[in-house]
Formats: C-alpha cells, structure tokens, sequence
C-alpha cells in the first residue's frame, strides 16, 4: 500500500472510531485497531490524535473543495451554482458515515484551537463567503437577484444548511437531514431570486 493510501485508510478508521466513541474518549490504540495497524504505524503518519481529527476534517475540506470547483467551472447560471454547492455540503455530509457527528467534536474543539488541530475554521468560512458572494453578485448583474439583495446572504446560505445539520445532530427524530436540508435550499433559493426571474 502506498503511503498516501496507508494514511487514508488511517484516516477513515479516525473517523468511524471518533463517531463510535466521540474524540474526547479515542485513543490512538483505538484507531490502530479499527485501521488493522500497529500503533507506530499510526505516529509514522500523524503525531498525535488530534492531528487525526484536523486530517478527518481536512479530508473532508479537500473533497468538498473539489467538489464546488467543478460546479464553479460548469456552465450553470450562478444561483444554480449556489445551489448545487450547498447542496454538495449535504451530500458529502450524509454521505460519509458518521462524519456528521464528528462535525461536532470538529466545531466544538477545532474551531476553538485551530493552531491545535492545523485547520482555520474562519480563513475556510471567509472562502465560502467569499465564493457565494462573487456568485450572488453574477446573479445580480443578470438581474435573476435583487440589486439590494442583504450583503449578509453568503452568512445565512451557510449557516441555514448547518443550522439543519446541528438539528439533525441533536434531535433525529424530529429533523430530517439530508431531506430537510432539501426543503430550506429551496426556501433560499426561491427566496433570494428576483421577481423578474421567477
């Protein structure tokens, strides 16, 4: 196995043990386990087990990255581009077992410390924000948005999806995700479209 392969497969029994035992309660023997390695195996690839989580996040970072620049570099219009990114963040969320709940070990700790754990929550977010607001304003000048339109919309495209997921996290039962997240892109995207262009 290459060792770009070998720290993948490493990286993926992080994830399913930190969704199993939650990243306060991993131990890096637990990991080694569930990758079917040796515990040195696992300090040749990461130092330490929150170099783990940040690699878990980063991975997940990178995938959605991709992801949004083959949407960006498509033919769509710009408020489908919007709304095919946000609805690729529900996709790769979902998708990935157990990621979803590691998000919140991820937000709870990395984003306090992002020296700790090598990822810059607010340098990431900037970069989303900034990336729907260049979209919203392509939109504009094709007058499918409003001239007006809040210049707090990338904010709220955001954290309308995670505030779903956190939902989703903390009350299953009651909120459907990825389904729900289905219903509030279309709220959003009906709700920043120009009358002209409905």
């Amino acid at each position: 196995m290459t060792d770009r392969g070998r720290r993948e497969q490493i990286q993926w029994a992080a994830l399913r043990v930190f969704a199993r035992e939650g990243y306060q309660n991993t131990v890096v023997e637990d990991v080694a386990a569930e990758a079917g390695v040796s515990k040195g195996t696992i300090y040749t690839y990461f130092d330490r087990k929150e170099e783990l989580l940040g690699a878990v996040a980063q991975g997940f970072m990178d995938e959605l990255t991709g992801r949004e620049e083959a949407i960006l570099e498509s033919e769509r219009p710009p408020l489908e581009k919007i709304r095919a990114m946000l609805r690729e963040f529900v996709d790769l969320v979902s998708s990935r077992e157990g990621f979803a709940t590691v998000m919140l070990d991820i937000w709870g700790t990395g984003m306090r410390d992002p020296d700790r754990f090598g990822i810059d929550f607010a340098a990431l977010y900037a970069e989303y924000r900034a990336r729907l607001r260049t979209l919203l304003r392509e939109a504009q000048a094709r007058g499918t948005v409003p001239a007006d339109l809040s210049s707090v919309a990338p904010t709220v495209l955001i954290g309308a999806i995670e505030g779903v997921l956190l939902q989703w996290l903390l009350d299953p039962d009651a909120v459907d995700f990825p389904g729900g997240a289905d219903d509030v892109i279309d709220l959003l995207y009906n709700g920043i479209r120009s009358e002209e262009a409905s």
